[in-house]
């Protein structure tokens, strides 16, 4: 007897359930490679995580687009692999029938999947549990996989518009207009939400093991630099979006200069503001409170001192001069400065004092010219009661006093100082511009790392902008791919077998008289009750291919 003809051995297997062996292998194949072969270059956007990768092709589309592709080839696995089972069902049931002592009629009845039996014990056991792993790896496989895709958390060097992130002077009122605090008002030394100011902070020689805090050892600060107060656009980052932006701009620098030389005040002395605070924390050997005095001396420079409280303070006919313990003067200036700015919680404006933080500013250059002002002596009106109210406060340190007077009036200089030039000192600088002369921009991170990068730019890392898969799911893609191709490649292979479980052949098999029964058949009536397992036996001829026919039972003999 010939073989049948390819396209009737195909249909004989089943088209559709080969062709959705072949599709979902390929889909899945085709997923796992394009999650597996990343892109891992620094500005490729690779993935953070080891466990996930992003995908090379198609690591924009939306993530419902990736669920709904991988949906269908598990769709098509499920039944490709449902058919698979029943192939090998019937292909062993040929071949034990093929075999001398015959197919167990019985038990082939108890294996199929609308038998009434419990579990299938009184079947093939190995094929029954052979179908229930399929169904639930089948159940398995149509949760897990939608674990397997993601929002793939990457590393990102962005270059940004500068137009999306806007910097702003922080206002010389202790709130802004809409009741917001202003940066210099709220940002402290040391402080870990900072927006607009960064201290440079040493802390004196006492012993650490000193009662005091380090907020009390901390000494005024050998510089502070103000930035634009930024803003950033609402689509840049998102909520767990966690990095730095990095910009190069105009800020402000403020230097320390300590005075050397005695000094005192007195009750009637000109020239200061002066305010007493209610911490002792301004010296501790003994600790007292203090006086402190401070003023702006000229456009760019301005003093602060401070003296032990004594009862002069409050008597205007008082002639006793207090020793003034430290003069502290601080020149201001503008300079260029490339600005390092913490991105958290789709903010952009942090600067963090703490240590340990990396440096967020670096200065390319300085302006030699002393900022330009609304006054020509440099004063600024109605900013004494917030600077008094923070040197009065009960917890204030030197440190915190000191730089609450001079950021105050950094902020004053940079916004009233707007009346006398046409626009903001403090905002990005294009590449070409060098508004103060050459610059060391061999300090910058640009320059060490991502020299072709245009300010400003984003480092850091982002999620929810490239979909990719866990690796361990790319993984089992691959085999799950893999293995459907091998096993359309063995249905192939194998060939139609010669008893199916197609009824209509069955019918064919009872009328020609290839089975006989040992047992009653009658309680096989309802259709609610399992065959006995000694009902009969069904042998075909060796040889045979698809086109075989049946020739004898155990029990008796047919003509065909």
């Amino acid at each position: 007897m010939e073989r049948t003809g390819i396209i009737t051995r195909s249909r004989r297997l089943g088209i559709s359930s080969l062709l959705a062996l072949s599709s979902g292998g390929t889909i899945l194949t085709l997923v796992a490679v394009n999650g597996l072969v990343s892109p891992d270059g620094a500005f490729d956007n690779p993935a953070k995580n080891e466990q996930e990768s992003r995908f090379y092709f198609g690591a924009n589309y939306h993530l419902q687009v990736w669920l709904a592709i991988v949906g269908v080839a598990f769709g098509l696995l499920s039944y490709g692999f449902g058919e698979a089972y029943v192939h090998l069902f019937d292909w062993w049931c040929s071949r034990q029938a093929m075999k001398d002592v015959g197919l167990d009629y019985g038990r082939y009845l108890n294996s199929q999947p609308r038998a009434p039996v419990v579990y299938g014990l009184r079947g093939f056991p190995a094929f029954t549990t052979l179908r229930y792993f399929i169904i639930l790896v089948s159940v398995a496989a149509s949760i897990g996989y939608k674990f397997g895709i993601i929002d793939v958390t990457t590393y990102a060097y962005d270059q940004v518009e500068p137009l999306l992130v806007e910097l702003r002077l922080p206002p010389s009122r202790g709130l802004g207009s809409d009741g917001t605090p202003s940066p210099w008002f709220s940002d402290a030394p040391l402080g870990s939400n900072n927006q607009a100011f960064q201290h440079e902070i040493i802390y004196s020689n006492r012993s650490a093991a000193s009662s005091e805090t380090d907020a009390a050892r901390m000494e005024p600060p050998l510089s502070i630099v103000m930035a634009g107060w930024a803003r950033c656009s609402s689509i840049l980052f998102n909520r767990v979006d966690s990095g730095y932006i990095y910009s190069r701009e105009v800020v402000m620098v403020a230097n320390l200069t300590e005075e050397e030389g005695d000094f005192s005040m007195g009750a009637n002395d000109k020239g200061w503001i002066r305010q007493r605070t209610s911490s002792w924390r301004w010296f501790s050997d003994p600790p007292r409170p203090a006086v402190v005095e401070y003023r702006i001396v000229k456009p760019g420079q301005i003093q602060i001192q401070w003296a032990r409280l004594g009862t002069w303070f409050s008597d205007p006919t008082s002639t006793v001069r207090a020793k003034v313990q430290r003069r502290l003067t601080y020149n201001i200036r503008y300079a260029v400065a490339e600005v390092s700015r913490i991105v958290s919680g789709s903010s952009c404006s942090g600067l963090s004092d703490s240590r340990g933080e990396i440096d967020l500013v670096r200065i390319f250059s300085v302006d030699k010219e002393v900022p330009q002002t609304e006054f020509s002596d440099g004063s600024l009106p109605l900013f004494r009661n917030w600077v008094d109210a923070i040197i009065y406060s009960e917890e204030a340190t030197v440190c915190e006093g000191v730089g609450a007077f001079v950021r105050a009036v950094m902020a004053g200089w940079a916004s009233e100082g707007l009346s006398v030039i046409s626009d903001p000192k403090i905002r990005h600088l294009h590449n070409d511009e060098q508004p103060f002369g050459a610059e060391d921009r061999a300090v910058g991170w640009r320059s060490t790392f991502a020299n072709f990068m245009d300010y400003p730019f984003y480092a850091g890392t982002r999620t929810g902008e490239y979909r990719g898969c866990r690796t361990p799911a790319a993984i089992v893609f691959l085999v799950l791919g893999i293995l459907a191709f091998a096993v359309a490649a063995a249905r192939i292979v194998v060939g139609p077998p010669v008893l199916t479980s197609w009824t209509a052949q069955h019918v064919y098999l009872v009328r020609a008289g290839a089975l006989s029964f040992e047992e009653k058949i009658d309680e096989l009536e309802t259709g609610y009750e399992a065959a006995n397992v000694r009902l009969g036996k069904l042998r075909l001829e060796r040889g045979m291919y698809e086109d075989a026919k049946p020739l004898t039972s155990e029990y008796g003999k047919v003509d065909s």
